[in-house]
């Protein structure tokens, strides 16, 4: 807040060079984006309302799959649905650790697909939520060869990166078919066979009889 003033006209304006790297202006409160507003301050009359707001230029995204045929490529039909990635922004001192990080993140499409918009302008890392994969999946491509989930790069001002490929050789689940039960015998009543055989007899003996 900036206090103390007459009243008159002002302009209120944000200094870029204290902003995020590759970001734009999107909301200002006089409709202009261009991170300047003008008003008129009436005596006594406090204004509260000079808003800024700003978003990144960048993206990160492409697809999370399951290699099945060991190409190194997401074909037809390989995306994992339903898997979350996040990219954690090292911030405008482009130094990971610190209070000033901050993580964005998606969740794949139906055909893994992702994209994680509005970035700033910096050093990046983006992990694969091993957690929402299939079971079993161990991840073969990554982005910067170290088949760890996570890839390690640098968004300048605008730029778009889909090349954030992962993917992942996931074991194939065999389902036992259920014993099949023999046909045309008689169930086991703990009877032996030769029992079983003589009582089949005279079932058949008697029907023979009745006939």
């Amino acid at each position: 807040m900036v206090a103390g003033l007459p009243a008159g006209l002002f302009e209120v304006a944000v200094d870029a060079t204290t902003l995020p790297p590759g970001v734009v202006n999107t909301f200002d409160p006089d409709g202009g984006n261009d991170a300047i507003s003008q008003l008129t301050l009436v005596a006594g009359v406090n204004d509260a309302n000079q808003d800024f707001g700003f978003l990144g230029t960048a993206s990160i995204g492409r697809v999370i799959f399951r290699d099945d045929n060991a190409n190194g490529l997401p074909d037809a039909g390989e995306g994992l649905p339903g898997v979350t990635v996040s990219a954690l922004w090292a911030g405008p001192d482009n130094t990971f650790g610190n209070a000033d990080d901050r993580t964005y993140s998606a969740i794949t499409d139906a055909d893994g697909a992702y994209l994680i918009a509005n970035l700033p302008a910096g050093q990046f890392r983006v992990t694969v939520d091993t957690a929402t994969l299939p079971a079993g999946a161990i991840n073969n491509v990554d982005p910067d060869g170290g088949n760890d989930s996570t890839s390690a790069l640098t968004l300048t001002a605008g730029q778009t990166d889909l090349n954030q490929n992962f993917g992942y050789a996931v074991p194939v689940t065999v389902t036992e078919p259920p014993v099949a039960t023999s046909t045309g015998f008689l169930p086991f009543t703990g009877a032996s066979m030769v029992g079983q055989l003589a009582m089949l007899g005279t079932i058949l003996a008697s029907s023979g009889s009745d006939s």
